[in-house]
C-alpha cells in the first residue's frame, strides 16, 4: 500500500504482513475497524509522509520496530499483544493505548501528547526512552498501567493539564527513574496516577 497524495484511509479493517509506505506529505490512514499487523508488516515513509490511526484499531501481533512518524488520533487505538519500538516523532493526539503488548519510545524517539480537543486514555505499559512533552487535553490510565520513564529520559508538562484515573481497574502509575518535569503553565497540574520515583521529579 502506498500513499502518494493526500490521505489514503482505510475503514474496514483486515489482517496485513505487507508494506505500508507514506510519501510526499502524504499519510496511510486506519481509519475504521480493527487491522491486525502479522509477521513481515512493514512502515515506510520519505519526503514527509507519515502514518496514522484515526478511528481504527491498529493491533500488532507480532514485535515491530517502527521507523516513520506515526500519529495516535481521534478514536484510533494502539493495541496487540506484541510489543512496539518507536523510533521517530510519536504524536498522540486522541485515541486509546490498550493491550497486552508495551508501547517504546526509544532513546531516539520522542513522543508528543498534545491535543486541546480530544481525550486520551493508557490501559497498555509506556515505557518512555527518549523525551516526552505534555501538552493540551487529559491523558486518562488505569487498568493498572504504567507509565515508565526511564533513567536519562525526560517527560515535560508544558500546559497545566493532568493525568487522572480511568476509574476501571486500578489506577495507572507513573514510575519515574529519570526527570520529570512542569516547565510551562501557571496554574495546576494535577497528577492523579500511583507515583514511583527514584529520579528527579
Amino acid at each position: 500500500v502506498r500513499a502518494q497524495s493526500g490521505d489514503f484511509s482505510f475503514g474496514v479493517g483486515g489482517l496485513s504482513s505487507g508494506n505500508f509506505d507514506a510519501v510526499s506529505n502524504s499519510a496511510v490512514t486506519f481509519g475504521g475497524g480493527t487491522h491486525v499487523m502479522t509477521n513481515g508488516v512493514s512502515f515506510t515513509a520519505s519526503s514527509g509522509g507519515f502514518h496514522r490511526c484515526n478511528g481504527g484499531t491498529l493491533a500488532f501481533e507480532t514485535p515491530y520496530t517502527f521507523n516513520p512518524q506515526f500519529n495516535l488520533d481521534i478514536g484510533g487505538i494502539l493495541a496487540g499483544s506484541q510489543n512496539v519500538n518507536f523510533t521517530g516523532l510519536v504524536n498522540w493526539l486522541g485515541g486509546t493505548m490498550t493491550g497486552a503488548g508495551r508501547t517504546i519510545i526509544t532513546n531516539s524517539a520522542t513522543l508528543n501528547i498534545s491535543g486541546f480537543s480530544y481525550g486520551k486514555t493508557l490501559t497498555r505499559n509506556l515505557d518512555l526512552f527518549g523525551n516526552g512533552t505534555v501538552n493540551g487535553t487529559t491523558l486518562a490510565g488505569g487498568s493498572g498501567a504504567f507509565f515508565n520513564v526511564y533513567p536519562s529520559a525526560v517527560l515535560d508538562w508544558q500546559y497545566d493539564t493532568a493525568f487522572s484515573w480511568t476509574g476501571g481497574g486500578g489506577y495507572a502509575t507513573l514510575s519515574n527513574a529519570g526527570l520529570v518535569k512542569k516547565s510551562a503553565g501557571a496554574s495546576v497540574t494535577s497528577v492523579n496516577f500511583i507515583l514511583n520515583n527514584t529520579g528527579i521529579v
